[in-house]
Formats: C-alpha cells, sequence, structure tokens
C-alpha cells in the first residue's frame, strides 16, 4: 500500500508508508538547504499559520523566525493590505492545486518575489503550500542604468548605421570597389549585436544579418528570405502607423511587439530609414532592430513598483512616506498625514526642514534624518502645534549597498498619545475621588524609603459615617461624601504632598519634610478646612477620624504608617464615645452622621 506526500520542494511523489525514516531523512536535509537559503522558506496550513520559516525573514521583516511558527501574518501584525494580498494567492494555491506567484514590498521597503507551490496529502488534496521568497529591490534601481544604456545603444547604432549607408553607397563605383564594400559592410553586419535588414515596403525581407535572425527566432540568415514581416506584428495596426510616418519623413524609430517563429512575444525598437528612387517613391526600407524586451519588462516591473509605492504612500493612514537626499531636501512627500500640521505635500516638497520649521525643531529632528542617511534606523517622536507625530527614518540602497537617500516614514499618533496620558492618569489615580490611589501611595512610599530623606509625616483619615449614609442615603450620597472629603484633604496639603484614597472610607496622606511640629500645623489645618467646609456645605457633614505619625531616625515609614493608622482608630473610637455621651445628655441621637465634635 502506498501514500502521496509532498516533498519539499513540492512535487507529489508516491513511496511506501514503511519508508517514514527516509522521509524524515528527507525533511531534515529540506530544513537543512531552506536554513543555508538565501531566499525566505515558509510553509503554511490550510489557516494560513506559519508550519516553517527559515532564519533568513528576520533580515527582511526584522521578526525572529520562531515568532511566525503557528502564527498567521494578520498576528504578527503585518499591513493589513499585504495580509489580505498574501491570504489570496494562498488560497489560490489551495483551491487549484497548482503554483502562483505574486510580488510585493515589505513595511521597510524590501521587495518580494513569492512563489508558491502546493503540497498534497496522501488523499491527493492540497495540505499546506510552501513559498520561496526572493529579494528583487535591485530591480528598482535598473530605469536609470537602462535609460544611459538605451541613450548609448542609439547613439551607436546611428553611427554604425551611418557607417552602413556610407559603405551601401560605395557600391556604386567600380566592381572591385563594390566588392570590398560589399565585404566589409557583411563583416560589419556579422559582427553587429543588432539585427540590420533590407526590406520593401510590403514587409519582403531581402537582406538580414545573422543577429535579426536570432531575435526572429529563426536558424540562419537566409531563412529570412521566405519571411514577410508584415506577418510577425502583433498588432497590424502598429505597422500601418509605422509606414505611414516613414512614407511622411525620411526616417522614424517606433516600439512595438512581434511574434517570433515559435510564437513566443518579444517587443522590438525599429530604426528604419526610407530609400526613394528619382520620383521620391519608397523603393525599400535600410533599418537596424534592436531586442529590448528585458528592458521593457524592467520598465514594466518600476512602474508597477512605483505605482504601488505611490498607492501605498498616499493611502498610509494618519501619516506620509517622505523621501530625501543627502542635503535633506524632500524630494517626495505622499499621504495626507502631515497637512493638519500644514507640513503635506505642497509645502514640504523640494525643501528642506530649515526652510519650513522653526531652527529650534529642525535642528531636532535633522540628527534623526542624518543617521538614515549614515546606514542606521532611528525613531523620534515630534511635537508640531497641537499635534504628535512619530518619525522613523530608514535608509534607502542601491543595487551595491550604497545609501543614495533616505526614507521618512511620518505618523500623527496624537490620539495614542492622548490615550497613553489618559492611561497613565487612571493607572494612579482613585476615579471617583481624583486624588491618587493605594498603588501609586505605595510605590512613592517606597521611593521614599529608598531615598532615605528624613522626616516624613504620614497621616491617616478615616471618613465617619460613610456606611450610615449609604445605608440611609444611597451610594450615590456616600460617593458625595467621599469626593466632598477628597476636596477637603486638597485644599489642605502642600503641593509635594501625596495625598490618596487607599480603602472605601479610608485616606492617607504622605507629608515628605514634614517634622513632628510641622505635621501638627498641617492637621490643625486640615481640621479648620474641614469645620470650614461643613459650614459653607451642611448638608453633607464631612468629618474625619485622624492619626498621625512621623518616620524618623528611630522609627520606620512603615512603623509610621502603623502608628498612625492605630491613632486613627483611637480618635474614632474617643469622638464615638464623647458622640454617644452627648446623645444621653441631650435625650435624643443625632440627626447628622458625623456630627460630634471635631
Amino acid at each position: 500500500m502506498t501514500s502521496r506526500r509532498a516533498l519539499p520542494d513540492g512535487p507529489v511523489v508516491t513511496r511506501p508508508r514503511k519508508a517514514s525514516r527516509v522521509l524524515r531523512e528527507s525533511e531534515e536535509k529540506f530544513r537543512a538547504l531552506a536554513e543555508l537559503s538565501h531566499d525566505t522558506i515558509m510553509r503554511f496550513d490550510r489557516e494560513h499559520r506559519h508550519l516553517y520559516v527559515n532564519a533568513i525573514v528576520e533580515a527582511q521583516t526584522g521578526i525572529p523566525a520562531d515568532r511566525f511558527i503557528g502564527r498567521t501574518h494578520r498576528e504578527l501584525g503585518f499591513p493589513e493590505p499585504l495580509v489580505a494580498q498574501w491570504e489570496a494567492a494562498i488560497d489560490q494555491v489551495l483551491a487549484t492545486g497548482r503554483a502562483h506567484r505574486i510580488e510585493f514590498e515589505l513595511p521597510a521597503g524590501i521587495w518580494i518575489d513569492w512563489q508558491l507551490v502546493p503540497e498534497f496529502d496522501g488523499d491527493g488534496r492540497v495540505a499546506a503550500v510552501m513559498t520561496a521568497g526572493r529579494d528583487i529591490t535591485a530591480y528598482k534601481r535598473l530605469e536609470e542604468s537602462l535609460e544611459a544604456e538605451r541613450r548609448e545603444l542609439a547613439a551607436r547604432i546611428a553611427e554604425r548605421t551611418a557607417a552602413l549607408h556610407e559603405a551601401t553607397l560605395g557600391l556604386q563605383s567600380e566592381e572591385a570597389e563594390r566588392r570590398t564594400a560589399e565585404e566589409r559592410r557583411r563583416q560589419l553586419l556579422d559582427h553587429l549585436p543588432v539585427g540590420v535588414y533590407r526590406s520593401t515596403p510590403e514587409g519582403q525581407i531581402l537582406e538580414a544579418n545573422q543577429a535579426l535572425a536570432r531575435i526572429l527566432g529563426f536558424a540562419d540568415a537566409s531563412s529570412l528570405g521566405q519571411v514577410n514581416i508584415a506577418r510577425l506584428y502583433v498588432a497590424r495596426r502598429e505597422r500601418d502607423q509605422h509606414l505611414e510616418r516613414l512614407r511622411a519623413t525620411e526616417v522614424a524609430s517606433a516600439e512595438f511587439q512581434l511574434r517570433r517563429a515559435d510564437r513566443s512575444l518579444i517587443w522590438v525598437r525599429d530604426y528604419p530609414r526610407a530609400i526613394r528612387d528619382e520620383h521620391n517613391a519608397v523603393q525599400y526600407f535600410d533599418g537596424v532592430l534592436v531586442d529590448i524586451t528585458e528592458q521593457k519588462q524592467a520598465e514594466e516591473a518600476v512602474r508597477q513598483s512605483e505605482e504601488l509605492y505611490h498607492t501605498l504612500a498616499r493611502n498610509f493612514p494618519d501619516g506620509a512616506v517622505c523621501v530625501f537626499d543627502h542635503e535633506l531636501r524632500f524630494s517626495l512627500v505622499e499621504g495626507t498625514g502631515l497637512d493638519a500640521s500644514g507640513l503635506g505635500k505642497g509645502t514640504l516638497e523640494g525643501r528642506t526642514l530649515r526652510e519650513v520649521l522653526p531652527p529650534e525643531r529642525a535642528t531636532r529632528i535633522e540628527p534623526t534624518l542624518r543617521a538614515a542617511l549614515s546606514g542606521g534606523s532611528t525613531r523620534l517622536e515630534v511635537p508640531i502645534e497641537d499635534r504628535v507625530y512619530s518619525l522613523r527614518a530608514l535608509p534607502l540602497r542601491d543595487a551595491a549597498g550604497t545609501v543614495w537617500a533616505g526614507m521618512a516614514v511620518v505618523q500623527d499618533i496624537t490620539a495614542q498619545k492622548q490615550i497613553e496620558e489618559r492611561l497613565r492618569y487612571q493607572s494612579v489615580h482613585d476615579a471617583l475621588t481624583g486624588l491618587f490611589n493605594r498603588a501609586f501611595f505605595e510605590e512613592h512610599m517606597a521611593a521614599l524609603m529608598r531615598g532615605g530623606r528624613l522626616p516624613v509625616s504620614v497621616m491617616i483619615c478615616d471618613v465617619d459615617g460613610l456606611k450610615d449614609v449609604n445605608d440611609r442615603l444611597g451610594h450615590a450620597a456616600g460617593d458625595d461624601l467621599l469626593r466632598h472629603g477628597a476636596e477637603i484633604l486638597r485644599a489642605s496639603f502642600r503641593p509635594g504632598d501625596v495625598a490618596a484614597r487607599i480603602g472605601g472610607d479610608e485616606f492617607a496622606v504622605l507629608l515628605p519634610g514634614a517634622g513632628e511640629e510641622a505635621g501638627a500645623a498641617i492637621l490643625a489645618r486640615l481640621r479648620s478646612n474641614q469645620r470650614a467646609h461643613g459650614r459653607e456645605h451642611c448638608d453633607c457633614g464631612v468629618r474625619f477620624s485622624i492619626g498621625l505619625a512621623t518616620a524618623t531616625a528611630d522609627l520606620s515609614l512603615p512603623e509610621a504608617l502603623r502608628l498612625a493608622d492605630s491613632r486613627m482608630y483611637r480618635d474614632k473610637f474617643a469622638r464615638a464615645r464623647r458622640k454617644s455621651r452627648r446623645t444621653r445628655q441631650g435625650g435624643g441621637a443625632a440627626t447628622n452622621p458625623g456630627a460630634a465634635s471635631t
């Protein structure tokens, strides 16, 4: 009995089930080869999770390989457009069982050629998808070199065409000179890397060199005598337009597609010259044909990559992508994220930071940009007016690895910073009273202990009658009582003191630098504010039971805290006894909670 299993490189073979050891060895060899590969090798299950990733992926994405395993691209935080493109490609292979290929750009600016192949299970169904990703970023740098080569080739062709024309004119001389000129012309034709031809206006090839035969896919130049070049045009209208231009002028170049002998398509550039008789009628065309298929493919790749880049940059959420040169001048600005700060495309493109920002702000940002031009990658948060921006600067390298420019990725993080500020505030403050919370109080007390700054007085305050208010009037009234108590505490302490709600009705205050005498004075001010608040807000009746202690060289801060807590309870019991005694003497219970003497 046999089973079908996908080899590491994709094809399906038939193997005995008992050959599991051989299969494991094969898979181990695959992993060893994959780890040595310069391409990124990945395997995905049907839920788009990574089953295997080789180590090279970290160089392309900045994410270690082991973080990929068991996760999808979406869980790893890749941009949603990229994730959608990847998953669509994987799903196509899973659905069709056929290999597929796509190209895309990673967030780091690296372009990848991704080839996907299916892996089949024992029932012949696609069980997984393997991909090989190759870095093709260098193709983006081809355009300038291709243009230079094109100009150089055109010049060489024009120069050699002129020489050919002179050689052709020499054929009108005597027979011996004609034979010499013919030999010279033939040698020139045979050594040219481009196709040279003579053809009739109807498309019949009269003469051609060997290079033209190779370009058109024929065995030799003699085979072209039976070929009508008009039939090789993919679009007949392009030939008609080309002939119309040639009849109107002596020389007219053109680019178009031809179909080779094997039916494959190529792009060519034609440089023909119309040769006329004494009546100005076209006798034939002398021309040079150049195969520019690779150049066209490269230009199309550049065009598509640039279009994709501009599309991504223009749609970059809450941000912009900017390219700057070694003079820190911005040559390209895409995206609307900077518009709110007045630094959009129309303002920044073509200028330096110093031309659009105050000097001190430009001075702060420029080192980040220069670091990218030196090959580094840095990040900076920049406040502009009422906005906050995250700026990440990256180097842009050519095929040789030389940094030719820098890229600044800017994103408006104002909302994020506001949320962070709210979270920071909420993490250290009590939501009901706005005072510090217990965690912050304990953290600050620990910091005072580490610093050894003495004396430090500590005060424990308990709101009297909270339970009674909650029971009689409801928790909303109890919350109001606690908020009024917090207002009294805020009005009673110094700016550097730390007042915190550490329990339901319990507050604690740290008084750094306050000895026993200063602590007593602050306690007196608190009692005074409590009485004044009671006169202004007689309905709330805030009363505190208070304990005070001072940490010194002989009494640690935790011991002082426990002592203050003990004194607070003694104060609460004493106040309760006095209140009970007055109630008995007065013949009835007090109607206002916490109305006992302060």
